[in-house]
C-alpha cells in the first residue's frame, strides 16, 4: 500500500494479481472483502469498449451483456479476448468478426461488471426486473 485517505486507497499491485476481490486484514488479522478489481492485461489492439444489455430478464432469469471491442480507428477487433467481470466471477470469450462478445448473465436487481480487453474497460450494469405481482 502506497498511501490511504478515508476514500482511497493506492497500492502497487504485483504482477501475478488476478481479477476478484480485495481483502484488507483487520489488525486482529480478520480478512475483511473491501472491494473488487478487474486486472487489465497489456494492450492488445482494443483501444474501447462498449456494451450494452439486449433485454431485461426477470430477477434470477438469463440476460445477455453484448460488448463492442473496436480499435482506435472504432473499427471492430475480432478474436480479442474479451472479459466480464463482476469483481468475483470472471468470463472470457473471443470477440466475432465484427468485434462482439456475447455474455450471459442472470438477472438480478442491479448489477455492475467490468468489460474489459487488454488495457481498454468499460463500467456496465445490468439490470434485472421484479415479477409482476396479480392483486
Amino acid at each position: 500500500m502506497t498511501s490511504w485517505t478515508d476514500s482511497l486507497i493506492s497500492l502497487n499491485v504485483p504482477a501475478v494479481a488476478t481479477t476478484g476481490p480485495v481483502m484488507l486484514l483487520t489488525s486482529s488479522g480478520y480478512p475483511v472483502v473491501v472491494g473488487r478489481a478487474a486486472i487489465l492485461a497489456q494492450a492488445n489492439g482494443v483501444a474501447s469498449i462498449h456494451a450494452t444489455q439486449t433485454d431485461s430478464a426477470l430477477n434470477t432469469l438469463p440476460t445477455t451483456i453484448v460488448a463492442r471491442a473496436v480499435d482506435a480507428a472504432n473499427r471492430p477487433v475480432s478474436h480479442a479476448a474479451v472479459g466480464l467481470s463482476d469483481g468475483v466471477t470472471v468470463v472470457v470469450v473471443p470477440s466475432d468478426s465484427s468485434g462482439l462478445a456475447t455474455f450471459t448473465v442472470t438477472g438480478m436487481g442491479t448489477r455492475t461488471y467490468v468489460a474489459y480487453s487488454g488495457a481498454a474497460s468499460l463500467n456496465c450494469q445490468s439490470a434485472g426486473r421484479r415479477r409482476p405481482r396479480c392483486p
